[in-house]
């Protein structure tokens, strides 16, 4: 795996430095009349950012400005922080409808800033589709099918005559012209008792800086798990929910510099229940795993014998792995990995499938 630097953080936060300077220049995915007008230096230790109410730890910046904006040629918004300088040095999970764009003179992160999905709950600003739903017949129950980003998402096991959901298809460009997530994991299936919902896609997120982006931590939007077969309690269980698929990283300034890790890894997909003792242990389906720094992101592991294994989401190594085909209740296929794209003024951009690698990039 190729190491990247990335550093997060949310918690104290102060202005310095008042003195006359030149105005922001306006990143990609802001338009260009949008007021740029964040000063001081903004530090952020372990905290939430929330892109939908517009706050840090529950309240309103006090230093710095976080707003919302249209992204244009979309219908979309995306919520902007601002300030001279953002320090990134605690454990900084992002959330909300809105992705994320981080704009200043420079911007450092040496902790964790976090814009992936947890469980069914997709990341900030993710897209709205999802993988595909399988079968159900009697007994028997297809995977739900893995979402989509860079590549499609994997489908979900087929059970005894009942078909897996599919994978959602690829979506967006690769070089980030729209700043979007990733796709969400297709549900699961069961007879009457609740549905096993899929993963959310991965968040979308950018960190754009007028002179310097250094990353010495971690910066990642994952996709999350899909969710494992239900048991019903009458003898009958269900499949897994497909893993959701990795989210979008903008990185822009005129130098760039990572020595840590920077990914976008595809959610496991959930595995299958099982309701009769007949077939061995009694019970749920376990959760395809969250897809944060670390590779590979597997999928849950079933009840008993009749079920089927979630699939192992994607990275930048290897395409998500479809779930386990099963007797009675298939496994949920892996989520796809997301985008990496790291840009200098005047480029489209480079971009990697869920993971950027150790680099230092300087533009005269």
């Amino acid at each position: 795996m190729r190491a990247v630097l990335v550093v997060l953080g949310c918690a104290a936060c102060g202005h310095i430095g008042f003195d006359e300077v030149p105005p922001l220049e306006p990143p990609a995915h802001v338009p260009e009349t949008t007021p740029l007008g964040g000063r001081g230096t903004l530090v952020l230790g372990d905290g939430v950012i929330d892109t939908t109410e517009l706050t840090i730890d529950g309240a309103p910046p006090v230093r710095g400005q976080l707003v919302a904006v249209a992204q244009p040629g979309t219908m979309t918004e995306l919520a902007l922080l601002q300030a001279d300088h953002i320090l990134i040095t605690g454990h900084v999970v992002v959330r909300g409808s809105r992705g994320l764009v981080v704009l200043a003179r420079t911007v450092e992160v040496s902790g964790t800033l976090d814009a992936g999905a947890r469980g069914a709950t997709p990341g900030p600003g993710a897209a709205p589709g999802k993988g595909g739903t399988g079968e159900h017949s009697g007994v028997c129950d297809g995977g739900g099918g893995g979402g989509g980003h860079a590549e499609a998402g994997a489908p979900g096991g087929d059970g005894s005559g009942c078909a897996g959901g599919t994978g959602a298809s690829a979506l967006g460009d690769p070089a980030l012209m729209i700043l979007i997530g990733g796709g969400a994991g297709g549900d699961g299936i069961t007879a009457a008792c609740g549905v096993p919902a899929g993963g959310g896609g991965g968040g979308a997120l950018q960190l754009s800086a007028l002179e310097r982006v250094e990353i010495t931590g971690v910066v990642t939007a994952g996709g999350g798990g899909g969710t494992g077969g239900l048991e019903c309690g009458d003898g009958d269980a269900g499949s897994g929910g497909g893993g959701g698929a990795g989210g979008a990283i903008y990185i822009e300034a005129a130098t760039v510099a990572i020595e840590g890790l920077v990914t976008a890894h595809g959610g496991g997909g959930g595995a299958g229940g099982n309701g009769s003792e007949d077939n061995g242990p009694i019970g749920k389906g376990g959760d395809g795993a969250d897809a944060g720094a670390s590779a590979p992101v597997i999928g849950g592991t079933p009840a008993a014998p009749n079920g089927g294994i979630g699939g192992t989401g994607g990275t930048d190594a290897s395409p998500p792995q479809a779930g386990q085909t099963a007797q009675h209740n298939a496994g949920g296929g892996g989520g796809a990995a997301g985008r990496v794209v790291i840009a200098r003024p005047g480029s489209a951009g480079l971009r990697s499938t869920g993971e950027a690698g150790a680099e230092s990039i300087v533009t005269p």
